[in-house]
């Protein structure tokens, strides 16, 4: 800023005004700013059905629906088989790291996933028996070492007894539904955001004393605030469930805060290019003439 002299009273009321307009109208543009890149993170992600099931599965998580097969397994086969509860539930705990008991296990999983996912009315069905038929063999051999004799051909006849579960999606349930109300939602924040944009920095540009200037420093101001909030996303998702197993609901906000981090990426590195570019030109601009040689010089002077 120029100094002035005591008694100067400093630059004229409309040039105060001018700067103190165009402060806050940087100020709104970085509010701007701000609900474009969250808005256009949303909007993906809300469509994104890979970063939402995902989400769905880290929630649903896998120790609930082991506790869960572990309930119907036991139920089932305590009936079928006349063994006691306690008996059978040991015997299923050998098997829970088995990677057979855990292909079950993520099969039940994205079942559930794919019915939160179905549209409204839809109706997805898991047969739990089939599901679990493939550990038939593996319990009968866990529960044979523990003394107890029981043939495969039992376990799978008590298996099969465990009826379907048909899950029925909503039209008020439908999380397909709820994501798709989401995203239009965002659209419309999105087109907003990106028009305000485009309004304030040409406000900017016009207060601006130097407007290509002012070109390049609205640029650098949205580079940075994707780079910012690239950085923080990445950063609050590893906080949320740093070394995973905090809690199903921990792990799910963590996929979903990590999932499609490259819109702030793509976003960034357009403003970053154009600030770039602004700044080559000025340097282009500000190089000093070099001086002419001796045959220019004659020619300038015939």
């Amino acid at each position: 800023m120029t100094p002035y002299p005591p008694s100067d009273p400093g630059p004229p009321v409309t040039i105060r005004l001018r700067r103190s307009l165009l402060f806050a109208v940087l100020w709104a543009f970085g509010l701007a700013t701000t609900l474009l890149l969250i808005g256009a993170w949303g909007r993906v992600t809300s469509a994104d059905q890979t970063a939402i099931g995902d989400t769905a599965a880290a929630v649903i998580g896998t120790e609930e629906v082991s506790t869960r097969v572990t309930d119907w397994l036991a139920g089932g086969l305590a009936e079928a088989t006349r063994l006691s509860d306690a008996d059978v539930r040991t015997a299923l705990a050998e098997l829970q790291e088995s990677p057979q008991a855990r292909g079950a296990t993520d099969q039940i999983v994205r079942a559930a996933v794919a019915a939160l996912l179905a549209g409204p009315g839809e109706s997805t069905e898991i047969d739990i028996g089939s599901v679990l038929a493939p550990l038939a063999p593996l319990i009968a051999a866990e529960l044979t070492e523990r003394g107890t004799a029981v043939g495969a051909a039992e376990i799978t006849t008590a298996l099969s007894a465990v009826g379907p579960i048909a899950l029925d999606t909503a039209e008020a349930g439908s999380f397909a539904a709820t994501a798709a109300r989401v995203e239009g939602f965002l659209t419309v924040v999105v087109v907003m955001a990106a028009t305000a944009l485009v309004v304030l920095g040409g406000v900017a540009v016009g207060l601006a004393e130097e407007r290509v200037k002012m070109v390049r420093n609205l640029a650098t101001r949205v580079a940075l605030s994707a780079i910012s909030f690239a950085l923080l996303f990445r950063i609050g998702g590893w906080v949320l469930d740093p070394g995973g197993g905090r809690s199903p609901v921990m792990a799910g906000g963590s996929v979903l805060v990590r999932a499609n981090g490259q819109i702030f990426v793509i976003l960034g590195a357009g403003a970053g290019v154009l600030a770039v570019g602004i700044t080559w030109y000025l340097r282009r601009r500000r190089l000093p003439v070099p001086p002419l040689d001796d045959d220019t010089r004659e020619l300038v002077a015939v």
